[in-house]
């Protein structure tokens, strides 16, 4: 596990205490773990990526000042101009590449249908990327 600035990289804290949590889970994906996984995964530069989750907008700022077409949507504007204020489980898959930090629910009970959603509508080479917290593991 990598760290960064004394967190682990791709498993990074999102709250000091268990019952202080964000509304809908709204947690902000810090530039240096967007840079570290950019440097670590082969993106096709040349295809959209979707951030379907993408909140105030961070990793969609550093996937655009590194030359991506991103089309951000989310199901509630924050502050950061999206390509669509859509609700995941019920708008089409916007593009075959994506990368979020996807909101993980109550006891990580989101992870499971949103990696399940992504993989049953995964293109033959798309590359999906997400941050998921260090205790997941889908072989369970």
């Amino acid at each position: 596990m990598v760290r960064i600035k004394g967190k682990a990289g791709i498993g990074v804290t999102k709250h000091g205490k268990p019952h202080d949590r964000q509304f809908a889970d709204l947690y902000q994906t810090p530039p240096a773990v967007m840079q570290l996984l950019l440097r670590t995964v082969s993106l096709p530069d040349h295809l959209p990526v979707w951030e379907p989750f993408a909140g105030e907008g961070k990793i969609v700022k550093e996937l655009r000042s590194c030359g991506f077409r991103v089309i951000a949507s989310d199901i509630k504007q924050y502050g950061f101009r999206l390509d669509a204020i859509a609700d995941f489980f019920e708008t089409p898959v916007m593009a075959a590449n994506i990368i979020s930090n996807p909101p993980y629910g109550k006891r990580n009970a989101l992870i499971v249908p949103i990696v399940e959603r992504l993989l049953k509508y995964r293109a033959d080479g798309a590359m999906i990327c997400l941050l998921l917290p260090s205790e997941f593991d889908m072989g369970k």
